[in-house]
């Protein structure tokens, strides 16, 4: 019986999600892409059904869908490689769908026995998901379980006499209010004075520790430093999922919910945006990062640059990016996650690149094949980056507004960016090449961060204008619950996307004298 089944036009369309899977195994997890496998899966089915009542044949059918498959999931891979542009993919898209009908007119003239061509296809499919499923097995069999929930802590305990809501909003990407200016004609007077207004602490000073995302989220959210959290083994430089493990199960939420705390967290472009088992989770429709980069692997963003409105966003990866984003700020005051305190996390992709928003809101959509990389922006890189900047700049007023408006008591609120721009560092890789580089601006650009922290009254006295993120929570455990913790000294440490784990103290490099 199972020898007459045919296999490979479902295996060819699991494949390419898969596979996706499988490189991304360090981010994504298993179920991010269960939604993208039904759907392909279902759909090869239907094509498969229509092209058997069509041929009336099922196993020419069966090739005619698989070719459909791989046509369908090539076209974002061609077009990348081709340069892109509009021109381009619709005459790629033009050359598949005469493919795919010359196939199909002569698999209808052949009198021939598909089922040989069949069977091998079904052995080549066979092998192709089995290699792409071994290390996505691997990797969910290392991952690390839970431990057990402490008894929540008596509100009445605290020295503050309740718990505040804690809010902890990374903008990525988003540097300190002088370089913003230096470098991008950007303004942040307005956004200082009002968040000061407010009670914020703005540290003008500000750097991260590290210069990308994981790392530096690693730090805030473990109040520690990154080769002290792992053990030397695990700093390779191709193991990015146990670093990554840092952030979504770390030690500040971790303690958070031994105090009662819920975690709500709102899904947006990052898979890192959402931390392991949330008690909420707000999804606002647009794909996720994975989902996203699936989808521009196909022809969907050219067909639907057809249309204009309506539905036809779904399709186009760039707006979906949009939508994230915005959709995000637009939640933050309206989160719920009663009973209890809550501990909101929201990891915002802006104004990191891909750069989808212009400074006045204007959609704008990036020439090239959709990808969160910064590399992938460089040209134009300067205005993009400044465009997005500004309207960000614009909207946390009143996002701060609406959050406060909502809390019946004082909250916490943690504003900053996980690293700065790289507009320096992206030219300077055009033009050699390579991401090392010893060049003190480039550094200064990358390290310069923005960070605001809002304190309940009388509890952010004192703070250091130039804490620097891995010492945060340390001051909100000591001064909101009564629990002092050490103080780690404030260092910044460098390292390029190819070997994250090889750290250079940025004090060492730039020659200036180490903080505290």
């Amino acid at each position: 019986m199972l020898r007459n089944i045919i296999w490979h036009p479902v295996l060819l369309a699991l494949y390419p999600s898969l596979h996706l899977l499988a490189r991304n195994t360090d981010s994504a997890r298993p179920p991010t892409a269960l939604v993208p496998l039904a759907l392909t899966a279902g759909a090869v089915l239907v094509l498969w059904l229509v092209a058997g009542a069509a041929l009336r044949d099922r196993g020419k059918a069966a090739l005619l869908a698989s070719l459909a498959t791989v046509l369908f999931f090539s076209h974002g891979h061609l077009l990348g490689l081709a340069g892109g542009g509009a021109a381009v993919a619709w005459l790629l898209l033009a050359v598949g769908i005469a493919l795919l009908a010359t196939a199909a007119v002569g698999l209808v003239r052949w009198r021939g026995n598909p089922r040989p061509g069949n069977r091998i296809l079904d052995v080549a499919a066979a092998c192709l998901v089995l290699m792409v499923l071994v290390p996505v097995a691997k990797s969910e069999l290392d991952s690390s379980r839970h431990g057990q929930e402490a008894a929540p802590q008596d509100p009445a305990r605290a020295p503050l006499g309740y718990l505040p809501d804690i809010y902890i909003i990374i903008l990525d990407g988003f540097g300190r209010a002088d370089k913003l200016s230096e470098i991008y004609g950007v303004d942040l007077s307005a956004l200082t004075a009002h968040l000061e207004g407010r009670g914020f602490l703005v540290a003008r000073r500000a750097d991260a520790n590290y210069n990308q995302t994981s790392l530096s989220l690693a730090a805030l959210l473990n109040a520690d430093y990154v080769h002290n959290l792992l053990p030397a083994e695990k700093l390779t430089f191709r193991n990015r999922k146990d670093l990554n493990r840092l952030v979504r199960e770390n030690r500040v939420v971790r303690r958070l919910r031994e105090k009662g705390y819920r975690l709500v967290t709102l899904a947006g472009g990052s898979e890192l945006a959402v931390q392991a088992d949330p008690d909420v989770n707000y999804e606002g429709g647009a794909l996720n990062e994975f989902q996203a980069t699936l989808v521009a692997t196909t022809p969907l963003p050219t067909v639907a640059s057809l249309f204009r409105g309506g539905r036809a966003g779904a399709l186009d990866p760039y707006a979906q990016h949009r939508q994230g984003v915005r959709y995000q700020l637009a939640k933050l005051p309206h989160v719920r996650a009663e009973p209890g305190p809550k501990l909101v996390f929201a990891h915002i992709m802006t104004p990191h690149p891909p750069f989808v928003i212009g400074p006045d809101g204007e959609d704008v959509t990036p020439a090239y094949e959709y990808n969160i990389g910064e590399r992938y922006a460089w040209d134009g890189y300067v205005r993009g980056y400044a465009g997005q900047a500004t309207w960000l700049a614009r909207q946390l007023p009143e996002v701060v507004d609406g959050i406060l408006a909502a809390s019946r008591r004082p909250p916490v609120i943690l504003i900053m960016g996980d690293h700065g721009p790289a507009s320096r560092w992206i030219a300077h890789w055009k033009e050699t090449g390579s991401f090392e580089t010893s060049d003190p601006e480039i550094i200064a650009e990358r390290m310069a961060i923005f960070l605001a922290l809002l304190m309940p009254p009388g509890r952010g006295d004192g703070i250091d204008n130039d804490v620097t993120p891995v010492n945060v929570f340390p001051v909100v455990f000591a001064r909101c619950f009564g629990e002092p913790q050490p103080l780690q000294d404030d260092h910044s440490w460098f390292s390029t996307y190819d070997q994250w784990s090889l750290f250079r103290n940025v004090d060492e490099i730039t020659g200036n004298r180490p903080r505290r």
